[in-house]
């Protein structure tokens, strides 16, 4: 009866048990998907986010780089008004999505942001300014050179900061790529 006993009772524990596993199994699986997905669209959003990063980084350039008002007399919108709304776009895609990105990519984002739209407003207040005075004149071209320096220095390397930054959120490898070993030389290590 005691043997009879202790069978019923291990076949019960191991009945349960293999519930146990298995409820464990299907709530680590939902969890599963749940992050793939979860990583799946901040991998997405990281992309579009990216993306429109470059955007803003080549429209402010080139409105820079152009002298900034090249366009002023075909009536339509100037390279300003394209420039900070590529800006404004941008920093509302970005101001919806932060909540998937680490607090440390916020920062390097908002850095970014108020480096291109600090040189864009910087060069773009001597827009309506026709004629230019002599003094106008000169700031205008030092607003110019001080955006165009940051637009090839500065900017740039906050843009590298969050290229990194991406590219560990996603687990790509960080540094140059792994060394090519060839032929007689695997031979000889």
């Amino acid at each position: 009866m005691l043997s009879k006993f202790k069978a019923q009772l291990k076949a019960d524990a191991d009945a349960k048990i293999e519930e146990l596993k298995s409820s464990l199994q299907m709530a680590a699986l939902e969890h599963q998907v749940r992050f793939s997905n979860l990583h799946e669209k901040r991998a997405q959003l990281i992309a579009d986010l990216y993306e429109r990063l470059v955007d803003v980084f080549w429209v402010g350039q080139h409105f820079v780089i152009t002298g900034a008002f090249t366009d002023r007399a075909d009536g339509g919108p100037t390279q300003y008004n394209n420039a900070v709304q590529k800006i404004l776009d941008f920093t509302h895609f970005f101001d919806i999505h932060r909540i998937y990105l680490p607090s440390g990519i916020c920062t390097l984002l908002t850095e970014f942001i108020d480096k291109v739209r600090r040189q864009v407003i910087r060069v773009g207040v001597y827009g309506p300014i026709d004629p230019l005075s002599d003094q106008s004149y000169k700031e205008r071209n030092e607003a110019i050179m001080a955006a165009y320096v940051a637009f090839d220095q500065d900017i740039p390397a906050t843009r590298i900061a969050l290229e990194e930054e991406f590219r560990a959120i996603l687990g790509a490898a960080q540094g140059s790529p792994p060394s090519v070993v060839r032929g007689a030389e695997a031979h000889s290590s």
